[in-house]
Order: structure tokens, then sequence, then C-alpha cells
């Protein structure tokens, strides 16, 4: 993975590339972040493109999204600029939970808070916020555990 930087208008934005496709799904968050100030005082990890877009659509903001399960110690550094909170919310099959302990286990030898918020069985972010909606997952994040 290579990052980029670019300033496009009064826009700053992080591009990662990825096998030779550019992709904006991680890095998009930064320049929100330059602008809002951090929602629930954390940053919200999840594993991909629906999943960002779902929780914007449900006005819950600084959601971003690995590109799948893998996260880089580069990614949690650009993290780290903005925030130590972070909350795991991936997919609840068995490819999320290895990622969600996987990716802890880095963040946390990085210095980073984490906690993890835990969906029903067989549910990811996007599924769970259009069946249940903006409460349900705030109440998810309310209750995720350390």
């Amino acid at each position: 993975m290579i990052f980029r930087f670019e300033s496009i208008g009064q826009q700053d934005y992080y591009w990662c590339i990825q096998h030779g496709l550019e992709t904006i799904t991680f890095d998009l968050i930064f320049p929100v972040i330059r602008i809002c100030p951090i929602q629930h005082k954390a940053l919200f990890l999840v594993e991909g493109n629906f999943d960002v877009m779902r929780l914007h659509e449900l006005e819950i903001k600084n959601v971003v999204a690995t590109c799948g399960t893998a996260l880089t110690k580069e990614q949690i550094a650009l993290i780290r600029r903005f925030t130590y909170n972070i909350i795991l919310i991936y997919d609840a099959d068995e490819a999320g939970e290895k990622a969600t302990h996987k990716n802890a286990e880095l963040l946390l030898a990085e210095g980073m808070n984490v906690r993890i918020a835990t969906l029903p069985t067989g549910d990811d972010p996007d599924n769970f916020g259009l069946k249940k909606g903006k409460k349900a997952i705030e109440q998810l994040i309310k209750d995720a555990i350390p």
C-alpha cells in the first residue's frame, strides 16, 4: 500500500493505492476530521465502503474503512494524528472476528485506546444500520467494550 498526499481546493486528501487502483475509502475521513470535532471522542474502524456510507448517512461521523480486514502501522500512525480512541465495528463473521482481535492487538501495541462494538451474528455495520437505524448504532457504540 502506498500513500500519497494531495491538496484539492481547500481540502487535503490522503490517497491509498492498492493493486494499481486508487481508493479513497480510508482517506476521506481525514478532511472531515479537520473540519468537524471528533464525534463520540473516537474514530470508528469498519471493513468496507458501504459500512462507511451507511454510518455517515446515519450521521455517525469519523468512520474509516480499512479496505478489508488488514490494518497497517502506517494507517495507525495517520489515525494517531487525530485521536488515540478507536472503536472497532467489524463484521460479525469469522473473518471480522479474527480481524477484530488482530487489529485490536496492533492498535494496543501502538498505544491506542481500543473498544470493540459487537454486532449480532451475521451482521455488518451497513445492514445493521439499515435494519435498526441510528439509535441502535449509537447504543452499539455506547456498549462497546475495552
